[in-house]
């Protein structure tokens, strides 16, 4: 019979088709035998119907794979690989330098790749001078620039994590082309991040900043408040989104600077990093927070600098306004005070300044890891006090926290938090012994800080 007539007989009632009369033991093998008989029509048929499983993705290369992978393109292009690959791990707006002397006259390449969450990645050449010999800025992880040179010849490679995080080896090669197109191709699946899973929305475009005049402005009075005069403007031009200038300027040896950029309203976002021009050129501050503008303090020891300034979003015309850190009357800077703890220190004493106090001692003392360091300060009755702090150059970036106790451990004033410049204020009603007590977080080793006291203006007598 046909095959519509067989499944309708199948599942037909008894009573609705002929067939011979069976006992109940073989009626019960008749119902298993037509279960198993509409199993292999419908089940098996819709096993078979399942669409087959999707294959998993493939697995992302690993480092080692992606070197390879660019040495192999390179290689084709005639170029060597010389030394064992630089390995390091950055993270946003985070740099590295790495020095390499040219052996014999030719050209080198630095080639760069980023892994993981890697999303922007630059690389910048030096010379010893500090000026920009080769870049590449684009808005990758695998970026590639050469240069060309007599034997002999020191290069500073800069690698910078614009955007994202990750491991970023530093391949260098000898007889390097001029470029490496392929690039993007090669390391397909390098560097790409994992992909967000929060819903964006569209906010619009950026609103526009103040005007050039305005912006400079506000900066002058934020300034101001910490201790600096304008003094002249080292630089002023235009610059397209993602680009990059690089421009060398001279500032007096042994002043405190603010170094300010600033930028019209179509400005969106402008870093700025100074880098010392002496025989080995040293980073001597950077700001690459997503601000329109951008502040580095520096105390140059030599005045020869060069001002690296990059239009991350936006375009137009931006400055770079030097001010002065002024000295203070009635704080002379204590012996040992230098390079960014000078500027720490004029900062400091012009707040104390403009509340009316007068330094009274300076104190030096040791922090280590994990520890407290107190010293004893003696009080005056019917005096009110500033003690405040500031980290030595081997604490760079720390966060120093300052308590003031009496000699009970009772805690009398305390300023707590992500500051390297904590002041704490107290008026104290007797004569007595205080501790000063300071604690630095986020330090790998022993460091110093720089304790500074300083009294209101008022008749009574110094015992500090």
């Amino acid at each position: 019979m046909r095959d519509s007539a067989w499944l309708q007989w199948l599942f037909l009632p008894d009573t609705a088709r002929t067939r011979p009369r069976l006992n109940a033991d073989s009626r019960a093998r008749w119902g298993v035998w037509r279960l198993a008989t509409a199993f292999f029509f419908f089940g098996a048929g819709s096993v078979a119907a399942q669409d087959p499983a999707p294959a998993e993705p493939p697995s992302p290369p690993s480092p080692e794979q992606c070197v390879e992978r660019a040495m192999d393109a390179a290689g084709s292009l005639g170029a060597v690989a010389t030394g064992a690959p630089v390995v390091a791990f950055l993270l946003e707006k985070e740099t590295r330098v790495h020095t390499f002397t040219l052996p014999s006259d030719g050209c080198v390449g630095f080639l760069a790749i980023g892994q993981g969450m890697a999303k922007d990645l630059d690389l910048a050449i030096h010379a010893d001078t500090g000026m920009l010999l080769a870049q590449d800025t684009a808005q990758d992880a695998h970026p590639y620039a050469r240069y060309c040179g007599a034997t002999g010849l020191s290069l500073h490679v800069v690698l910078q994590m614009y955007e994202g995080r990750g491991e970023v080896t530093l391949v260098t090669l000898l007889n390097a082309p001029h470029e490496m197109r392929a690039l993007a191709d090669v390391l397909r699946g390098c560097g790409v991040p994992a992909p967000d899973t929060k819903a964006l929305t569209d906010v619009g475009p950026e609103p526009p900043g103040p005007s050039l005049p305005d912006a400079y402005l506000n900066m002058s009075r934020v300034l101001a408040e910490q201790g600096y005069r304008p003094e002249h403007v080292l630089i002023d031009d235009t610059l397209s989104e993602r680009r990059r200038v690089t421009r060398e300027a001279q500032l007096k040896s042994g002043v405190c600077y603010a170094l300010a950029l600033i930028g019209e309203a179509s400005v969106e976002d402008l870093d700025l990093r100074v880098v010392s021009r002496g025989a080995q050129p040293t980073v001597l501050g950077e700001d690459s927070s997503r601000e329109r503008f951008a502040v580095i303090k520096v105390c140059p020891p030599d005045g020869d600098v060069t001002l690296d300034i990059r239009m991350y979003r936006g375009q137009g015309r931006f400055q770079v306004h030097a001010f002065v850190a002024e000295q203070v009357a009635g704080f002379a800077v204590p012996t040992g005070v230098e390079g960014a703890t000078r500027s720490a220190f004029a900062e400091i004493s012009h707040g104390m300044a403009r509340r009316g106090m007068q330094s009274s001692a300076t104190l030096w003392a040791v922090v280590e890891p994990g520890s407290q360091t107190a010293l004893p300060i003696r009080l005056s009755a019917g005096r009110c006090y500033a003690i405040g702090a500031v980290v030595g150059p081997e604490l760079d970036g720390a966060d120093l926290d300052l308590r003031l106790v009496d000699v009970e451990g009772r805690l009398l004033a305390w300023e707590l938090g992500s500051s390297d410049q904590p002041v704490v204020f107290h008026c104290s009603a007797v004569d007595r012994l205080v501790r000063v007590v300071g604690e630095a977080h986020s330090i790998r080793g022993a460091g110093r800080f720089l304790v500074i006291v300083a009294h209101d203006m008022s008749s009574a007598g110094d015992k500090s």
